[in-house]
């Protein structure tokens, strides 16, 4: 006669595969996450590849956030109001899609790589405004509007914000530097969630979605996934400045003469 499974054997066996499910699923969990970091960061070096087969074909300058630069440092393509990222305020018009951007050509035309798996922000009404979901996850520093790439040395960024920090009083006191950044994922709980204006700059934050860290893409088409400061002050635009090979140090944030457009290589050329 075959013997059964007793009752306390069914629940020990449930037990058991109930203690592999709690073991495995943060695993899983886990490796979901790094895989989604992973795109995130292909996306990133995809646009960055975009950006420098753009300079490429006008002397190493970089094309803008917003207006597209042309040629020689004096004149910009304002027949299209954004270069490469999405829709200007909202609009969602056509012609402020990624896909009419200069880089898109770069691309293979895939829309795809212009938004981070990670990044699932929802139409809904916030503050008297419409929340428009944007058509991306990364944007690019207005500063760096027509910069030649043989002009950025750095950049650099406060290692911890423990107090107000200035960029005029303490920018040498700052630890932190790498490759000069060409395009950051910016944080969709601020101003990318408000108006789609494609440009960081002014209040705008690194994102902190990949578990507690940002993507940031940079000049020699590496890409890197690090922690920034969060703690008391947010690490935004205002806090982070590019040193040039020329002495120069520019600031990120709006104000001052640091985020016009083509003023790194206007200012080369008044003070080569």
């Amino acid at each position: 006669m075959r013997r059964a499974f007793t009752l306390i054997e069914l629940l020990v066996v449930v037990a058991i595969i109930a203690i592999l499910i709690s073991i495995l699923l943060p695993a899983l969990s886990a490796a979901k996450r790094q895989a989604r970091t992973a795109v995130c960061m292909s996306n990133l070096r995809q646009l960055g590849l975009g950006h420098l087969g753009y300079a490429g074909e006008w002397n190493g300058s970089l094309p803008g956030s917003t207006f597209d630069f042309i040629g020689d440092g004096r004149s910009y393509r304002s027949s299209k109001p954004l270069c490469w990222l999405g829709s200007l305020a909202g609009t969602g018009r056509r012609e402020h899609m990624p896909s009419s951007g200069t880089i898109f050509k770069y691309l293979n035309r895939n829309v795809a790589v212009y938004k981070c798996p990670d990044d699932s922000i929802e139409k809904r009404a916030f503050s008297g405004m419409q929340r428009v979901k944007p058509h991306y996850s990364y944007t690019a520093p207005y500063l760096l509007t027509g910069a030649p790439l043989s002009l950025l040395k750095n950049t650099r960024w406060p290692a911890t914000l423990e107090r107000r920090w200035l960029w005029w009083r303490d920018w040498d006191k700052t630890s932190a530097q790498s490759t000069p950044w060409m395009i950051v994922e910016e944080d969709t709980n601020e101003y990318l969630a408000y108006v789609t204006d494609s440009a960081w700059t002014n209040l705008d934050l690194l994102t902190n979605r990949h578990k507690g860290r940002a993507s940031v893409a940079h000049t020699d088409g590496s890409v890197s996934v690090r922690r920034y400061p969060r703690q008391r002050e947010n690490l935004d635009a205002r806090k982070v400045y590019y040193e040039l090979t020329d002495g120069r140090i520019v600031w990120t944030g709006q104000g001052g003469s640091g985020v016009r457009f083509g003023y790194i290589r206007r200012a080369a050329a008044l003070n080569p």
